[in-house]
């Protein structure tokens, strides 16, 4: 890595509000098979992807007002099924609570708690970090409890095809457990596209500095 020109990457617009997929920053291209599929779990190796995410908005049927009162009268909560929403382990720059927000369309930089991962290490994709499979291995991040079906599709356009997302279980601080999805890589785990990553973590505070400005304008 020492010997690569910095890579930097396009600036974005200064406001997100109505930007489209190409206005999202993507890193260098790269083929993508992807291993594992989609919704694998990352410490079982592959596994049949779950069912799509629902939709975050759905059409009221035409005679709603109708419905709800009707509801109301047989005692029955009329109140609309909340959206789902998924936990999500960090690793790279969408640990850095600017970042997140701005991707996500968020109205504030969101909280996120601080978690590790065992059976990943992580691999450099020359400036981007890439969780891949290994038994012996630990990676830190954090954790984030909010992405929305829409949100996710958000993460997922900035991580781009070489990533894949799969599930992970983290562990808190305190000790706790939860099952958390993550982007992790989506090609070879030996792929030669891969480099070690120095202390098999990633550098937030060196990115923050010598990237941020670039991508995000401030």
């Amino acid at each position: 890595m020492d010997n690569k020109t910095p890579l930097s990457p396009p600036p974005l617009p200064q406001s997100f509000e109505h930007s489209t997929e190409d206005d999202i920053p993507k890193g260098p291209s790269s083929p993508s098979p992807p291993l594992p599929p989609p919704g694998a779990n990352i410490h079982d190796g592959a596994l049949p992807p779950p069912p799509p995410f629902p939709t975050d908005q759905r059409p009221l049927p035409s005679d709603w007002k109708s419905i709800m009162l009707r509801m109301i009268a047989e005692g029955k909560d009329p109140s609309p099924t909340p959206s789902p929403r998924y936990p999500m382990f960090f690793y790279g720059s969408l640990m850095d609570p600017e970042v997140l927000q701005t991707i996500a369309h968020l109205p504030n930089p969101p909280q996120m708690r601080p978690a590790t991962v065992t059976g990943c290490s992580l691999k450099l994709w020359d400036i981007y970090p890439a969780l891949v499979r290994d038994p012996e291995g630990t990676v830190a991040g954090m954790v984030w409890d909010g992405a929305t079906a829409v949100q996710f599709e958000k993460l997922a356009a900035y991580e781009t095809e070489a990533y894949t997302w799969c599930e992970c279980d983290v562990v808190f601080e305190d000790g706790t457990t939860k099952r958390c999805r993550t982007f992790c890589w989506g090609g070879e785990m030996d792929s030669e596209e891969l480099e070690e990553a120095p202390g098999d973590k990633f550098d937030l505070e060196a990115w923050q500095r010598d990237y941020k400005p670039h991508v995000f304008g401030h």
